[in-house]
């Protein structure tokens, strides 16, 4: 992959990663942190975050159906917002104790994490021309897994020990955030939707010596 493909691909990772991050601190260090520092009863929370991901899975087709109205970019822009918005909120509606503002906490992660997750693989596609495109899809999609998903927890738990609250995890969710949405506007800016880079056709082999 040459050096001039290097911004897109450093685009894209950043465009995906909070996706990654936020859905692990959700899925991941929510039940931890619920049950250990809030006195939530962890079946409970096992419960919910597996309801909440039944509805991540249910709702992808229309969001799906969504984006094929109003196009993929100006969906995955405003599902990066939305998921932003959310993170303000998600914490301090689990902070309460009260177990239906929980649930509304965790369901709304459920509902507004596949407005990114349902485009994002079309999207990483149009980074990479025919010839890389297997190849590029699969360090953007591991490479954001790592950075994004193997991380959040460790981090967040770091934070948590660190601020003694939940106040500095809602701040790295909110800047990860941050930092995926604009790598999707700068992206989307240097890369023209629908217009993937065409793959260079090896040169034709000469005909001259050969026995015919």
């Amino acid at each position: 992959m040459d050096e001039g493909r290097l911004p897109r691909l450093a685009l894209t990772l950043l465009a995906v990663v909070a996706n990654s991050a936020v859905a692990y601190v959700f899925m991941v260090f929510t039940l931890s942190y619920g049950s250990q520092h809030l006195d939530y009863d962890k079946q409970f929370l096992i419960v919910s975050v597996t309801v909440a991901a039944a509805l991540w899975f249910v709702t992808i087709p229309v969001w799906t159906k969504i984006a094929d109205r109003h196009g993929r970019r100006t969906m995955f822009i405003a599902g990066s917002a939305a998921i932003l918005v959310w993170c303000v909120a998600f914490f301090p509606l689990i902070n309460t104790g009260n177990s239906a503002l929980a649930v509304v906490a965790l369901l709304g992660m459920g509902l507004i994490i596949p407005v990114t997750h349902c485009v994002q693989g079309s999207i990483i596609v149009d980074t990479f021309p025919v010839n890389v495109r297997y190849s590029g899809s699969s360090v953007i999609l591991q490479g954001g897994a790592i950075l994004g998903g193997g991380l959040a927890p460790m981090i967040s738990t770091a934070l948590l020990n660190s601020g003694g609250s939940s106040t500095g995890v809602t701040w790295y969710l909110v800047g990860i955030c941050a930092v995926s949405l604009a790598g999707a506007v700068a992206l989307f800016r240097l890369v023209p939707e629908g217009a993937p880079e065409p793959v260079r056709a090896a040169p034709a082999k000469s005909l001259s010596g050969s026995g015919a």
